[in-house]
């Protein structure tokens, strides 16, 4: 967070190449924790990375940001009634020909 500012001040003074070139890196900085992020906590908490990304969205526009920790919050306890054997486990339907 702390480029922004910086690229803005070098912009300002007349820097344009540092400035731009602070937030080019800003920008890839802030585009590859967006897609590393979910892969990361997915395999942290034993979860797929899709299903991390629908509990993360899910609960933050159900709850608000709020929901960004409970979201996964909620997918963890599930994951783990259903180890225990409290939930019966998820099953993919077949389709039939």
């Amino acid at each position: 967070m702390e480029l922004i500012p910086w690229s803005i001040y070098n912009l300002i003074i007349g820097h344009y190449s540092l400035g731009i070139g602070l937030l080019a890196i800003y920008g890839i900085i802030f585009v590859t924790r967006q897609i590393m992020e979910p892969k990361i906590l997915a395999s942290q908490i034993g979860i797929y990375a899709l299903v991390t990304v629908m509990a993360v969205y899910i609960g933050y526009r159900t709850i608000g940001f709020l929901g960004l920790i409970i979201g996964p919050a909620i997918v963890v306890i599930i994951q783990m009634l259903q180890n225990v054997g409290a939930l019966p486990k998820f099953k993919p339907v077949k389709k039939s020909s």
